[in-house]
């Protein structure tokens, strides 16, 4: 129960930062668990609030150079990451990484993890080339300290993945690769659960239908939706059909059977996205101003202007540039 988690973790950050004011080295470490758990609830502003805290109380009790201030660092860079403030992230994502390789030595998981965070800022920012150099560190550390049949592992070949589909975009070169690498973290994901399907899979399905779609490949489109409607599926089977990262899918295939001109099927998928988006916990303005404005332009087309023209103004409140906001916000 989210509710009851969240509660308890409200009143465990108020005791923390009103009696535990002699116990700092306690406070600092339920600090950095708060912003685990605000991070799993998808609130950020809560974790960006707990990482902030105990990087105060590492730097006045231990100091800038201890492992508790570069851990409490690289949570407030994802913390940044998910609040949608993408500049502020990078450069925290950057100083993340600096204290880890100080503290821990270069090549620790830590700095990984930290690696991972700036990709996606960068990405974020329209800085592909960066992004990926970012995320292909990240993977040979993972790769080096852990071994490649490894969660994350698999999960950073879909941070790649979706690094160079969008550079795919304009140098088709790079689409090979990248269906290469989703493929690698699908299979790692079924060797890693080999009787059951999971969230993970869910995402790379995604994730390989869009590169499939990018490509361009028109006889590759029917095996596509089938990825595509499988994502779905366990979405729908595991995490309950207001998951917030199905709001993916959903978009994917709209856009896909909208090429098709099956149009009465897309809008089904069309508004499921938008209403996700709309109730999404942790989703930041820019992508839900996104999805709610691609429905408007859809509606637009097939000639249902009054609510069109609603959903674009309910867009416009949310961004004050919602065309430049990119779907790939995750």
């Amino acid at each position: 129960d989210t509710t009851l988690l969240r509660e308890i973790a409200d009143r465990t950050a108020e005791n923390a930062r009103t009696k535990l004011a002699d116990e700092p080295e306690v406070a600092l470490e339920i600090e950095m668990v708060l912003a685990q758990v605000y991070f799993d609830l998808r609130e950020f502003d809560k974790m960006a609030e707990s990482a902030q805290e105990a990087r105060r109380l590492a730097a006045r009790d231990i100091g800038k150079n201890s492992l508790p201030y570069a851990d409490a660092t690289s949570s407030l860079a994802r913390a940044l990451q998910g609040l949608g403030k993408a500049k502020e992230a990078e450069i925290t994502a950057r100083e993340a990484i600096a204290l880890q390789r100080k503290a821990r030595g270069p090549g620790s998981i830590q700095e990984a993890d930290s690696l991972t965070c700036l990709n996606d800022e960068l990405r974020h920012l329209g800085r592909l080339p960066e992004a990926e150099s970012a995320i292909n560190q990240a993977l040979a550390i993972y790769r080096q300290k852990l071994g490649n049949n490894t969660s994350q592992v698999a999960w950073a070949l879909n941070r790649l993945n979706i690094v160079l589909e969008n550079e795919g975009r304009k140098n088709n070169e790079k689409l090979p690769e990248a269906e290469r690498v989703i493929r690698e973290a699908i299979a790692i994901c079924r060797n890693l659960s080999p009787n059951q399907e999971t969230l993970p899979l869910s995402e790379d399905y995604e994730r390989l239908a869009r590169t499939i779609i990018t490509s361009g490949s028109t006889n590759r489109l029917p095996e596509a939706e089938d990825l595509l409607r499988k994502s779905l599926a366990i979405g729908n089977r595991l995490a309950g059909e207001k998951y917030s990262d199905l709001v993916f899918p959903h978009f994917s295939i709209a856009r896909l059977l909208e090429q098709q001109g099956r149009l009465a099927e897309a809008e089904v998928h069309y508004r499921a996205a938008a209403d996700i988006a709309r109730s999404a916990q942790g989703m930041s303005k820019e992508p839900r101003a996104f999805f709610i404005l691609e429905l408007g332009r859809f509606l637009g087309r097939i000639g249902k202007q009054q609510e069109a023209s609603a959903l674009i103004i309910e867009s416009r409140a949310l961004s004050s540039t919602p065309g430049l906001v990119q779907s790939e916000h995750r």
